[in-house]
């Protein structure tokens, strides 16, 4: 038998899929490019892609259309795109290849917030109140148009949950475990839960008993469990105390609106409908045709609420092997939150990021860059040696020390900086009364003569008259002779057509004087040095 399913790769279609890729041939509608398990067809395209839905259809005994828009602020065009023409263009190409059954998945969203009665079952009267259970409504019509041709099953599910769904869940749980889940209204309401996993086996069964041909059905597993018990019941299965505080649900709508104005907020408005609406479903058809028997809601609320804190526990580890990485990439000691986990062990389970370049071996040193052995010491050198080698180091100077170095082979001697000794480094403070106490204080305070005080002693008699003579007023000097003028020479004519400098009669150089002028001035110079001579001697 080969069957094709539409939204086969969503939270209920996946778990389908699961039951039928093992007892047969399955093929599945893929919008996008999901990750098929093993003997799954996948065909590529959407409900609007007439040939990727003929190509899937063609050949088929059984067709489960599980696709459509579940959205209940969507625009109704687009609903009416996907939930009314895609539903009539699957039950369309049905007709046309002659598909045995067609498994259709409604919803009891036709039914509206408020039923009709108490409890409802697949006779009560439909009254949706929301543009998507209006366009699942018309789906069904246009279902229930071919069965001539098509002969169908139609289910409508209530409030599904399960593994598959754990990212609705998950925020309930996390409200309950911090204490902050409320409970709408009064909490005594009913809310018609089924599990995910009594969808499909009912679907199932419906494609093989043929007394389920052209009848709608209703599934819920939950006819007696109040909101109130059934967040006990979660608060129960997580391990803490469920704290009662109530709100209205139309005070929980306003905040809503308020709070979606600044951010999007993960609860909807249909979110608090849901919770905060009494709705019960009578599902005996079902027990009874189709032979369906739901799980317990008490059972499958503890079975998520185990998934949810696996789930939780593995994000809490993964986050924490990103921490031991980071701790093993600065050599730092980790271990797990839970038990100790060696480093060797978090190592093997790590993928290097970057691939470890390991060190190069060590390279020996060539011949030449060895050092050179020392000389040889000769027996007349050894005495010098050892006296050079044991003569005290002075305490005033240390001597520098000689750090030895090879450069080529050859060695050479480098001085390092010298040490500050003991006595460079303390201050001089000597004891009080001490020698070099009074010896301190002397260098520190001014020198004192020792006659301090007494009368000066009187001068000599010399210096007596010395001082007697300088305090005198002083005598008047004779004025110094005045000096008489010297002879003049005899100037001598100068010849005719001479051109040399003469003197004049006020002894200013006259042009035409000559050599003979200078030579009778040195004798006269020479004259007079020699009467002096005579009159010195």
């Amino acid at each position: 038998m080969i069957v094709f399913v539409t939204g086969g790769t969503g939270r209920l279609g996946s778990l389908l899929v699961d039951y039928l890729r093992q007892r047969q041939e399955t093929r599945v509608l893929d919008p996008g490019n999901a990750l098929l398990p093993e003997k799954v067809i996948g065909i590529k395209g959407d409900l609007s892609d007439i040939k990727a839905l003929e190509k899937g259809i063609a050949g088929c005994d059984v067709v489960f259309h599980l696709a459509g828009l579940i959205d209940y602020n969507a625009d109704w065009r687009k609903l009416e795109e996907v939930n009314i023409q895609g539903t009539r263009n699957v039950v369309e190409l049905c007709a046309k290849h002659k598909v045995r059954r067609l498994i259709f998945a409604s919803s009891t969203a036709v039914y509206g917030k408020e039923l009709k009665e108490q409890p409802a079952n697949e006779e009560t009267p439909t009254a949706p109140t929301d543009p998507y259970g209006k366009s699942k409504l018309e789906a069904e019509r246009i279902v229930g148009e071919h069965f001539s041709d098509v002969p169908y099953t139609i289910f409508r599910p209530g409030v599904i949950y399960g593994p598959t769904y754990l990212t609705y869940y998950s925020k309930v749980f996390r409200a309950i475990q911090q204490g902050k889940m409320q409970i709408l209204g009064d909490g005594k309401n009913i809310i018609p839960f089924v599990h995910a996993g009594d969808v499909a086996d009912a679907m199932l069964k419906a494609a093989a008993y043929d007394s389920a041909k052209g009848k709608v059905y209703v599934l819920s597993g939950n006819q007696t469990l109040t909101q109130e018990q059934i967040y006990q019941i979660a608060a129960q299965a997580l391990g803490v105390e469920f704290k009662k505080s109530y709100m209205n649900p139309a005070v929980a709508k306003a905040m809503l609106s308020i709070s979606s104005i600044f951010s999007k907020s993960s609860i909807t408005a249909e979110d608090i409908d849901v919770l905060s609406s009494n709705r019960v479903f009578d599902t005996t058809r079902a027990e009874s045709d189709l032979k369906w028997a739901p799980m317990p809601l008490e059972t499958g609320i503890k079975q998520l609420a185990e998934l949810y804190k696996e789930k939780l526990l593995e994000a809490k580890k993964r986050k924490y092997l990103e921490y031991q990485r980071e701790m093993i990439k600065q050599g730092k000691f980790v271990t797990s939150f839970e038990k100790p986990v060696p480093a060797e062990e978090v190592k093997q389970n790590l993928q290097p990021e970057q691939p470890v370049i390991q060190s190069p071996a060590p390279v020996s040193k060539p011949k030449y860059f060895q050092p050179m052995p020392k000389p040889a010491v000769t027996e007349a050198a050894k005495p010098v040696q050892q006296q050079v080698q044991q003569k005290p180091q002075s305490t005033t100077q240390q001597p520098i020390q000689q750090a030895q170095t090879t450069f080529f082979g050859f060695p050479i001697s480098a001085p390092k900086k010298q040490e500050k000794s003991q006595s460079q480094t303390t201050s001089f403070k000597p004891e009080a009364g001490s020698e070099k106490y009074s010896s301190a204080l002397s260098r520190m305070a001014p020198v004192i003569p020792k006659d301090a005080g007494k009368e000066p002693p009187k001068p000599p008699p010399s210096v007596l008259k010395f001082q007697s003579q300088s305090q005198q007023p002083p005598q008047q000097r004779p004025a110094p002779p005045t000096a008489q003028p010297r002879p003049q020479a005899p100037v001598a004519k100068p010849a005719q057509g001479t051109s040399a400098t003469t003197q004049s009669s006020a002894g200013k150089p006259v042009v035409g004087a000559g050599r003979s002028w200078l030579d009778s001035v040195l004798k006269d110079i020479k004259k007079e040095s020699d009467k002096k001579d005579d009159t010195n001697k």
